[in-house]
C-alpha cells in the first residue's frame, strides 16, 4: 500500500552573479517525500482467515470457531520470523547438559492445569510463562493468574460470545496486548475457568512491563537462546504442531519429522541433551529433548509434562516465510501500583507495522494529562533484536526534549523507565515520541490496525484525529488518521505517570497466599515527590455499605481454631495528606483457611508391569478455602520398603489421580495419600489402598 505523504516544497535556488547582473534559477523540481508503507500481512494469518471464511460458508453462519481444534491463531504480525534475525544466548560451554525447572527450590512452576475441550492453549501457555517468571524473580510470590479472564477479555474477535471466544483460539501478541493495557492479569481465585462468565470489577494483580521474543532456532542444535531464557526467566511460551500419531505414550515423548501447520502452544521448562533418541515413536537423528509443560492436566504424559525432541520439524524454528506465533517470555510482572496512570490508544496492541522504506522511523502520541503528575515511563514494541531507540517528550511534536535512549537485546514489548520525570499539569497536552531503528526490517513503527478478516481479529480498533503521528525524518510529522487507509489506526506507544498530589499507600503482610494463622497487614504511606506529608492512614475490613474507616498503620485478621474467620477477606485502605488530598481507595485480599483437607482412597488399583498405572483418589474439605491441594502418594511394597513417591497438584473436593509407567516388581503394594492444602493445612490421617502389579509379557 503506497500513500503520498505531505512534504515541504524545496525553496527555489537563487544565485547572484556579478556587476548588477542577477540570474535567478527556477525553482528545483519538487522531491517526493517517502511513502508510508504497511508491512505484508503474515501469510499464516491470511490463510487462517480464508479457512475460517470457508468453514463459515459451509456451516451457514458467520462464526467459524476453528480454534477449538488447535487453540493457536496466527497473528497478522509475523513475530516468529521478525524476532529471528540474530542468535542470542549463552555459549554451549556455559550451559548444563540438563536443566529442569520442576526441581527448582523454591518453586519456579505453578501446578499443571487442564484447558479441557476449549481452544485456550495460548492463554494457559501465556499465564504459565508469566507465573513462572514471577515465581523465579520473586520467591515467595506464588500468584496464580486467570486464563479465563484472558480468554474472555483479550478484546479481540469483537461480537463473539464467551463460548465462541473459548473456541476461537489466540496467540502471544493477543496476551501481550491484554497485559500491556492493564486489563490483567487477575488472580485465578477471582475468575474461575470455563464458566462462560467473568465477574465485573476485578482488580488487576500486576503490571506487565516486558514481553520478550526469543529468536527461533536455526537448526536442531541451535538451542542456546531458549535454554538461556528458561534459566534466566522461567517457562518459555512456544508454538509447535501436535499430531497424535507422533506420540510415544510409554515414555511421554514426542517427535514429528514432518513440517506441518503449528496448532498448539506450550511452555519449555527444561532440557536434557542426552535424552535417548530411542524413546520416540520414530527415532530422530540424534539424542536430546526439551522438557515441555502442557495444559492437558496432570494425567497427560509425565504428570502433565512431556519430552519434545530437539529434531522436531516444527518446534520454535526460525521460519521466515510464515510463522503462527513466536517464542515468548512474559517477564516477571511488577506490583500494580508501580505507576498509577496509563495513557494509551492501542488496547489491542501490535497488529501491523508501518514505515518509510528505512529501518528507522519516528512515531508519537499526543495525550492530555488527566491530573497533576509526572511522566515516569513509556512502552512500545520493537520488531528486531538489537533495536535502538530514543524517547522524547514535550508540549508538541515541534518542541521535544530527549529523555532516554538505548538498545533492546530482543524483539518484543518493552517498557523504558525515564531518567527524568517531566511534570504533567492536569488538563495540559503533552507529546511522547520515539525514534526507533529495527535492524534488517524496514517497517519499524508498531501500530494497532483494524483487521476485519479472521472473525474480525482486531476489527474493534479505532482512532481519532489528534492522537497518533508518524514521521520519516523526525521533523515533519503527519497525523496518522489523515492518511488514506489509516483512519482507525494508532501507533503503539503508551505513557505511564504517577500522581503528584495524592498520597500512595502500600500494604504488606498478606501476599497472594492462603494463611492458616493470623495475618497482620502493615500499611506504609508516602506523599510523592512534592507533598505535604501524611496526616493519617485509614482502613476497613470486609466493608458493607458506608462502613466506618478505622485509623492506623496496621490491622490483624485472626485465624481462630473454630474456623469462624475462614475465607477471603477484603481490606480497603487509603491515606490522607496534610493538604487534605485523599488517596483513591486501594484494596487487597487476605485469605485464611484453617481447615484440614481429608483424603479418601476408595479405589484399589492394578496394573501390568511396563504399562501405565492410574491411582484414583479424592481429597475433600467441608468448607474449602484455598481450593488447591498438593497430594503426596507413597507406594510401598507390603513385603519390603521398595516403592515410589509421586506428587500431584489439584483441586479440593474433586476426583484426582496419579498416573505413571509402572516398572515396580510384581507383587502387592500399599499406596498412601497425604494431602496439604495451599494454606499448609495437612490432613489428620492419610488414606491408603492396595496396588497390585502383575507380570507383563516381557
Amino acid at each position: 500500500m503506497r500513500i503520498a505523504c505531505p512534504h515541504p516544497i524545496f525553496r527555489a535556488t537563487m544565485v547572484v552573479l556579478a556587476a548588477a547582473v542577477c540570474v535567478i534559477f527556477a525553482a528545483a523540481p519538487a522531491v517526493a517525500a517517502p511513502a508510508l508503507r504497511q508491512a505484508p500481512q503474515n501469510p499464516a494469518f491470511k490463510l487462517h482467515g480464508q479457512a475460517l471464511a470457508a468453514h463459515a460458508a459451509v456451516q451457514g453462519n458467520g462464526v467459524a470457531a476453528l480454534g477449538a481444534a488447535s487453540g493457536l491463531v496466527p497473528s497478522p504480525v509475523d513475530i516468529g520470523a521478525l524476532s529471528s534475525s540474530a542468535p542470542v544466548g549463552a555459549s554451549a560451554s556455559s550451559l548444563p547438559s540438563s536443566f529442569d525447572l520442576r526441581s527448582a527450590a523454591p518453586a519456579r512452576l505453578s501446578p499443571v492445569e487442564n484447558q479441557g475441550s476449549f481452544g485456550t492453549c495460548w492463554a494457559f501457555a501465556s499465564m504459565d510463562s508469566l507465573e513462572s517468571a514471577l515465581w523465579s524473580a520473586s520467591p515467595g510470590d506464588t500468584s496464580r493468574f486467570s486464563e479465563d479472564n484472558l480468554a474472555l477479555k483479550a478484546g479481540f474477535f469483537s461480537g463473539l460470545s464467551p463460548t465462541e471466544l473459548y473456541n476461537e483460539g489466540g496467540n502471544s501478541l493477543m496476551a501481550t496486548a491484554y497485559l500491556a493495557r492493564w486489563a490483567g492479569p487477575v488472580l485465578l481465585s477471582q475468575d474461575a475457568y470455563g464458566d462462560n462468565f467473568t465477574p465485573s470489577g476485578l482488580t488487576v494483580a500486576k503490571h506487565v512491563q516486558d514481553v520478550l521474543y526469543v529468536p527461533g532456532r536455526r537448526s536442531a542444535t541451535d538451542n542456546n537462546g531458549i535454554k538461556t531464557a528458561v534459566m534466566d526467566y522461567g517457562a518459555v511460551y512456544v508454538p509447535f504442531c501436535w499430531d497424535a500419531a507422533r506420540w510415544q505414550n510409554s515414555t511421554s515423548a514426542y517427535y514429528n519429522p514432518k513440517s506441518q501447520t503449528l496448532n498448539h502452544a506450550v511452555d519449555i521448562v527444561g532440557w536434557n541433551d542426552n535424552y535417548p533418541a530411542g524413546n520416540f515413536a520414530t527415532k530422530p537423528p540424534g539424542n536430546g529433548a526439551f522438557i515441555v509443560r502442557n495444559s492437558w492436566g496432570a494425567d497427560f504424559g509425565d504428570g502433565g509434562y512431556f519430552y519434545l525432541s530437539y529434531y522436531d520439524a516444527n518446534l520454535a524454528l526460525d521460519d521466515v516465510s510464515s510463522q503462527e506465533d513466536g517464542n515468548a517470555v512474559f517477564v516477571a510482572a511488577q506490583p500494580s501500583d508501580n505507576y498509577d496512570t496509563a495513557y494509551q490508544y492501542d488496547p489491542l496492541g501490535w497488529t501491523t507495522s508501518i514505515g518509510y522504506g528505512s529501518p528507522t522511523g519516528w512515531f508519537a502520541n499526543r495525550f492530555t494529562a488527566s491530573r497533576d503528575g509526572s511522566l515516569r515511563a513509556v512502552s512500545f514494541y520493537a520488531a528486531s533484536p538489537g533495536s535502538t531507540y530514543t524517547v522524547s517528550e514535550g508540549p508538541s511534536t515541534a518542541s521535544l526534549s530527549r529523555l532516554a535512549s538505548g538498545t533492546f537485546d530482543l524483539a518484543g514489548y518493552h517498557t523504558v523507565a525515564l531518567g527524568s520525570s517531566p511534570t504533567l499539569p492536569g488538563g495540559s497536552a503533552f507529546v511522547v515520541a520515539v525514534k526507533l531503528t529495527t535492524p534488517g526490517y524496514t517497517f519499524p513503527i508498531p501500530a494497532e490496525y483494524p483487521w476485519t478478516s479472521a472473525d474480525g481479529y482486531s476489527a474493534a480498533a479505532a482512532a481519532s484525529p489528534g492522537q497518533s503521528y508518524v514521521s520519516a525524518d523526525g521533523s515533519t510529522w503527519t497525523d496518522l488518521t489523515t492518511m488514506d487507509g489509516y483512519g482507525n489506526t494508532n501507533v503503539c506507544l503508551k505513557a505511564f505517570a504517577d500522581s503528584a498530589s495524592a498520597p500512595a499507600t502500600r500494604a504488606s503482610g498478606a501476599g497472594a497466599s492462603w494463611h492458616r494463622r493470623a495475618v497482620t497487614l502493615t500499611f506504609k504511606a508516602s506523599d510523592g515527590k512534592v507533598g505535604s506529608s501524611i496526616a493519617r492512614t485509614e482502613y476497613r475490613v470486609d466493608p458493607v455499605g458506608a462502613a466506618a474507616w478505622q485509623t492506623g498503620t496496621s490491622v490483624m485478621l485472626p485465624a481462630p481454631s473454630d474456623h469462624s474467620n475462614d475465607g477471603v477477606h477484603t481490606v480497603e485502605y487509603r491515606s490522607v495528606d496534610n493538604a487534605g488530598n485523599t488517596e483513591a481507595t486501594r484494596t487487597c485480599s487476605v485469605k485464611i483457611d484453617t481447615r484440614k483437607p481429608r483424603p479418601y482412597a476408595n479405589w484399589a488399583a492394578s496394573v501390568v508391569r511396563g504399562h501405565r498405572a492410574r491411582l484414583r483418589f479424592y481429597i475433600g474439605d467441608p468448607r474449602p478455602g484455598s481450593s488447591r491441594v498438593t497430594a503426596v502418594i507413597k507406594i510401598r511394597s507390603l513385603a519390603a520398603s521398595s516403592g515410589k513417591t509421586i506428587v500431584v497438584h489439584g483441586s479440593l473436593n474433586s476426583s484426582l489421580s496419579a498416573s505413571f509407567v509402572c516398572w515396580l516388581a510384581r507383587g502387592s503394594y500399599r499406596f498412601t495419600i497425604s494431602a496439604t492444602d495451599a494454606a499448609g493445612n495437612t490432613q489428620t490421617a492419610p488414606a491408603s489402598n492396595r496396588l497390585t502389579v502383575h507380570q507383563g509379557d516381557g
